[in-house]
């Protein structure tokens, strides 16, 4: 796979802003943690840019823009030098009750154009009436 993987603006209405599709998870100290110091050190750790290229260099997403734009990161993962740009004009993803049954419909939907041969216009109109109907 390497050197064959891309990255590029979702598809969206003419006129209208892209949105991003990145999840990120949370890491955090509970409220009644009798080691607040050292739960925070290590989150402190986590986060660091350091750890961040680290993360990414070992197969994970990494969320930083100094990550983005590391010379290291950009020679081995050329896409990442893409991010910043992606994501300037990118709206979030609505907050929604039903989110994860849209999300089915938007997997189904990238499944079948990397499975069928049938044209992506066909696709997207037979995704967009199954989003319709959610």
């Amino acid at each position: 796979m390497k050197n064959k993987v891309a990255v590029g603006e979702l598809p969206h209405a003419p006129g209208a802003a892209s949105a991003s599709l990145n999840v990120y998870w949370v890491l955090c100290i509970g409220s009644g943690s009798p080691h607040k110091e050292l739960a925070y050190r290590l989150l402190s750790h986590c986060a660091s840019a350091d750890m961040d290229k680290l993360l990414t260099l070992e197969g994970g997403i990494g969320c930083r823009k100094s990550t983005w734009m590391d010379r290291d990161v950009n020679r081995i993962i050329p896409f990442y030098r893409r991010m910043e740009g992606l994501h300037a004009h990118a709206r979030e993803l609505p907050r929604l009750a039903h989110w994860s049954k849209l999300a089915e419909v938007i997997d189904g939907l990238v499944l079948s154009t990397i499975n069928t041969d049938q044209p992506v216009a066909q696709l997207a109109r037979e995704a967009q009436a199954r989003a319709d109907t959610v």
